[in-house]
């Protein structure tokens, strides 16, 4: 019997070098709510590393197998809860372009003044440049549209629905992605029993941070994500959800802890508790205050440094790394154009909006904040969150269609169908009793080890 409240229950897998992180969210409106989360590290005999320099799982069945104890844990905390779909988050790598035109002149002895452009001409047009622009070992990821020219005049994909067109242009560019690398991730998933998520299963981790903020834009701004790493710097500017382009920058937060505990003359552990513990650089309580000591063996002396001292040294460390990226990114675009969005390892850096936003001057600059309930590392779980963002988005559309939806726990779900249903919800405890509707005021208790939503539990 379907069971309206675990419809909206999304598993994600990411697996990075430093660890493969499942986790299961459940929504509750459009709140989404972290049930269950693990994150594993690859052990001695993979050389500690889950994937290889080309961001391939080494050992696909080995990392099955521990994708598996996962999924297990899960279903045996949650009972009635059972995984069947699962959201893969796919690494950045190797992400390469194609452009390609189209030109037709739709005039002949049959049709003097043209056609008429459906969707159906333009599905017809992607689909035939699709084979046209195949890259070898890729497959296409996304496709976006850059250009449509009516009779020789620009116009949107919007206007020329349904308008009589002799001569039609249309210029379209490919996104492609590593076909090795992302069936070597998608092994992962069914060597353990499970499906890829039908509708939009597989996203980048670069278009997954861009979906934990993208509501808050149109199709026409432009974001610039910065995925801050410890060994590297990943950025890519967003046209709506279209990826328009994607720069990797070497060096990342390991580098910057390096050059602070150069600068302190102190250890990188040392350095890495002044920058992610000892100071709020948001905050200026202890700007006048010594906050740093150390003998200089050289000089035969005592080094001081206040706490403005140290956050002004720190700023100027990071806008060697910041303003390079801020500029890189920018120089195609209209100065002030971007809106720039955070994420990765400085998140967890009290106060480093403050330390962005100073050293280059930019506008508009923004570290993701957001707290995701149920979490506790909460940078690690922003892909995930946006990738399950998504999924939702997805559905809720598919919803308003009236067609059948797709999520981690049912796959080809009608709502219509399931609307009048009577359903019984074992993993959120009896609080929708048989024989009874749900009324949308009553609280909502979790038993076991799920998370508590209200102190009262349901009367009858």
């Amino acid at each position: 019997m379907i069971n309206k409240f675990n419809i909206d229950v999304y598993a994600t897998l990411e697996i990075r070098n430093d660890g493969m992180i499942f986790s299961v969210f459940k929504y509750i409106g459009n709140n989404p709510i972290l049930l269950f989360t693990r994150k594993s590290i690859a052990p001695a005999v993979l050389s500690s590393n889950w994937l290889d320099k080309e961001e391939h799982v080494k050992d696909t069945a080995k990392t099955a197998k521990e994708f598996s104890k996962m999924i297990s844990e899960f279903e045996n905390s949650y009972d009635g809860l059972k995984i069947d779909n699962v959201i893969l988050i796919a690494p950045n790598k190797n992400i390469k372009y194609t452009e390609k035109p189209f030109t037709s002149n739709f005039v002949s002895e049959s049709n003097p003044h043209g056609i008429i452009v459906t969707k159906k001409v333009i599905k017809k047009i992607i689909s035939d440049l699709k084979i046209k622009s195949k890259v070898e070992n890729c497959e296409i990821f996304s496709e976006e549209i850059i250009e449509i020219q009516a009779d020789n005049k620009c116009t949107t994909l919007e206007r020329i629905a349904n308008i009589q067109t002799e001569k039609l242009t249309v210029r379209i560019k490919f996104v492609h992605i590593s076909e090795q690398m992302l069936n070597s991730h998608r092994m992962v998933i069914t060597k353990a029993g499970k499906e890829v998520l039908k509708v939009n299963g597989v996203n980048t981790r670069i278009s997954s941070l861009y979906n934990a903020v993208a509501d808050q834009y149109n199709k026409k701004q432009r974001v610039l994500v910065i995925d801050w790493k410890e060994s590297q710097i990943e950025a890519g500017v967003f046209e709506g959800r279209k990826l328009v382009c994607l720069k990797t920058f070497v060096d990342g937060t390991d580098k910057i802890i390096s050059m602070i505990s150069k600068k302190l003359r102190v250890s990188k552990e040392i350095a890495k508790k002044y920058l992610m513990h000892n100071l709020d650089f948001g905050s200026n309580n202890n700007d006048q205050s010594v906050v740093y000591q150390n003998w200089n063996s050289t000089n035969k002396a005592l080094d001081k440094m206040t706490g403005l001292q140290i956050k002004d040294a720190v700023a100027t460390i990071f806008d060697s790394f910041y303003g390079p990226i801020k500029r890189n990114m920018s120089k195609n675009f209209t100065q002030g154009e971007l809106i720039t969005h955070n994420f990765g390892t400085i998140t967890e850096i009290p106060g480093v909006e403050t330390i962005l936003r100073g050293g280059s001057k930019f506008a508009n600059d923004y570290v993701y904040g957001k707290r995701i309930f149920g979490a506790n590392n909460n940078h690690e779980m922003v892909s995930a969150i946006g990738a399950v963002n998504y999924a939702k988005i997805m559905n809720s559309r598919r919803k308003e269609r009236q067609d059948k939806i797709v999520t981690s726990i049912y796959s080809g779900i009608n709502i219509q169908q399931s609307r009048d249903q009577e359903t019984e919800n074992r993993a959120f405890g009896n609080f929708v009793p048989k024989k009874s509707r749900f009324n949308a005021n009553q609280p909502l208790f979790l038993k076991d080890n799920g998370i508590l939503i209200d102190e009262k539990k349901f009367k009858s």
